[in-house]
């Protein structure tokens, strides 16, 4: 297998979703109840952890465990199957955060570094710009400030918004990532 085969989403198939079924029960009905109850642990798992996407996350491990049943792997006991695979996508899902929240931190210090005319400038400038002005004011008051303070300040926006907090640190990172892909093209593509 290639890397970039390695690196291509992986995409459930009927006979992948079948086969996790098939592996669940021999009874289509016990199957797809005992699938719902997998997926509602999994997404409390998360949400335990403090995840952004729970149903996201739970999905994505189900996935992969239909993908391995598919390739023709013998897994015994599903349920502590299911939860390594959890853990394993837990560790993923922290990375990935950590590394949108020092992105999106390197983004605002390198904006606050940068002179007015400094040829990076442009790009972050219009970058930004091409944000509503709601999406400008709601990324820049939530990487805004620093420890304690940012903390709060996030509390703050999912009261006033009347969302989750996950909800809105799903809309931060979708923005950031935004943000992210605009710099890099307007640059060129190289590193932020």
């Amino acid at each position: 297998m290639t890397a970039a085969e390695k690196n291509r989403k992986w995409v459930l198939s009927d006979e992948a979703f079948g086969a996790l079924l098939d592996a669940l029960s021999p009874d289509r009905d016990s199957a797809a109840a005992r699938y719902e109850t997998l997926r509602a642990r999994l997404i409390r798992f998360f949400g335990w952890e403090r995840c952004a996407a729970s149903p996201d996350l739970a999905d994505e491990v189900l996935n992969r465990l239909a993908r391995r049943l598919l390739e023709g792997e013998r897994i015994e006991a599903i349920d502590k199957y299911v939860y390594g695979i959890g853990r394993l996508v837990l560790k993923e899902s922290g990375a990935r955060t950590q590394r949108t929240a020092a992105a999106m931190t390197d983004l605002r210090l390198f904006a606050e570094r940068q002179p007015e005319d400094s040829p990076e400038m442009p790009c972050v400038t219009g970058c930004l710009g091409r944000l509503s002005s709601e999406e400008r004011d709601f990324i820049l008051e939530y990487y805004s400030g620093d420890g304690r303070q940012r903390i709060e300040t996030r509390k703050r926006i999912a009261r006033r918004l009347d969302l989750p907090l996950n909800a809105v640190r799903n809309r931060a990172l979708r923005l950031r990532e935004r943000l992210e892909r605009c710099c890099r093209d307007c640059l060129g593509g190289g590193p932020l």
